[in-house]
């Protein structure tokens, strides 16, 4: 028996499920399908820069979800896990640190990327102060790189 609309409907069900409805013959089925990568959380208080990495990771099949301040952050934090965050150490909006602290508390494996525009953390010690932490980068780090970070760390995880 052919299928005469496979795919009908595509509906958001949440950060990392999709929901398909298939009609043959009258009948509908619903399932729940995982699409590929990884749902990531960014913290950038610059939204023009949180925009650019956002919509390279969801070009390469990521799931992001962009927050630009402490609070919006934690709150999405307890309602949602994240397979890697990137957070700015120098947010304008509370404390990277905070928020870091919050991801080791809710999801202890979860990496975090920090971004950070001056040379204050290069001697390393921000991996001393945040254990989630993964890698130090520059703001103007190319996309494409910061992806590549983003799967691999989330892939390790």
């Amino acid at each position: 028996m052919a299928l005469k609309n496979q795919l009908v409907h595509l509906r958001f069900k949440g950060l990392a499920d999709y929901s398909a409805v298939s009609v043959g013959d009258g009948h509908a089925g619903e399932r729940t399908i995982r699409m590929s990568g990884f749902d990531v959380l960014i913290v950038e208080n610059d939204s023009s820069l949180g925009s650019v990495w956002k919509s390279h990771l969801e070009r390469s099949g990521n799931r992001v979800v962009l927050r630009l301040d402490q609070d919006s952050a934690i709150e999405t934090l307890q309602d949602h896990r994240f397979d890697v965050v990137v957070l700015n150490v120098l947010l304008r909006g509370g404390s990277a640190f905070v928020i870091s602290d919050e991801v080791r508390s809710q999801h202890p494996n979860t990496p975090v990327i920090f971004v950070n525009n001056t040379g204050f953390f290069a001697d390393g010690s921000i991996f001393a102060l945040s254990p989630n932490a993964r890698a130090y980068v520059r703001p103007d780090t190319p996309p494409e790189d910061l992806t590549a970070m983003v799967e691999h760390y989330a892939r390790s995880a």
